[in-house]
């Protein structure tokens, strides 16, 4: 017994090593990628299906004013080494003209070749001033479009990070991104009137998108696992030769 513990400790810290350093796989224009139907992978992801809408009702001081000013880029987290979307560009309103707004839904799909994905985690760093709001709410949907997740991060109250855990465990699902910010004249005020500057500002300038799944065991992994047990039942029946004798 104590062979087989020591062939799954070796096969476990040499494990680790063998993983790939965390890269920056593809980036583009979310205009390009909607116009070419190009796809994005990372690892076992890909990313695909892109579309955004919203950019007609934006309302005042609202950018970006089209897809063109929205960079899409995909990455492996260096901490977590789990692959992932970053969205980057110029989210801004700015009040007076009073009100601002700017509504943007991007949609795509992330596909699997492995475990099913169980985990999807979203961070921004909205910011804001006076009457200023940023928020952007997550949905997960499956193939049928049954909704099986959803999150918000959001400024304010000040909450950058969230994560949403799937209620049913897929190999393809369709994201939903509402981004909102919007920044009004205070009710009682009179900043426009009296020319006081910026009544309220709001701003996101990323939003990035990690997805997770069901730890499965990496093929080196096994291979040294299978080593260390065939090492094991070799010596097993090599002692068991030697008592008989």
């Amino acid at each position: 017994m104590k062979l087989l513990y020591l062939a799954i400790a070796v096969a476990l810290v040499l494990a680790p090593g063998l993983a790939a350093e965390a890269t920056i796989v593809d980036s583009e224009s979310l205009a390009d990628l909607i116009a070419n139907h190009d796809t994005i992978v990372v690892g076992d992801k890909t990313f695909s299906g892109f579309s955004v809408t919203g950019f007609a009702i934006s309302q005042g001081n609202a950018s970006p004013g089209a897809a063109n000013a929205i960079l899409v880029t995909g990455f492996s987290d260096p901490g977590t080494h789990l692959p992932g979307l970053e969205f980057t560009g110029a989210f801004s309103v700015v009040c007076p003209p009073c009100p601002s707004s700017l509504d943007l839904v991007l949609r795509y799909t992330v596909s699997t070749s492995g475990p099913p994905i169980n985990d999807i985690h979203l961070s921004f760093n909205g910011a804001r001033t006076g009457s200023g709001f940023a928020t952007v709410t997550e949905t997960v949907k499956n193939t049928g479009g049954t909704t099986i997740g959803q999150a918000s991060v959001t400024n304010p109250p000040q909450n950058f990070d969230a994560s949403i855990n799937l209620t049913q465990p897929v190999l393809t699902a369709l994201v939903i991104k509402d981004v909102l910010l919007s920044a009004t004249q205070p009710i009682g005020s009179n900043c426009v009137s009296l020319g006081q500057g910026e009544c309220g500002t709001a701003s996101i300038s990323f939003i990035d998108q990690s997805v997770s799944q069901a730890p499965a065991p990496e093929p080196a992994t096994l291979l040294l696992l299978g080593s260390g047990l065939a090492g094991v039942g070799f010596l097993r029946r090599k002692l068991d030769r030697t008592q008989e004798g």
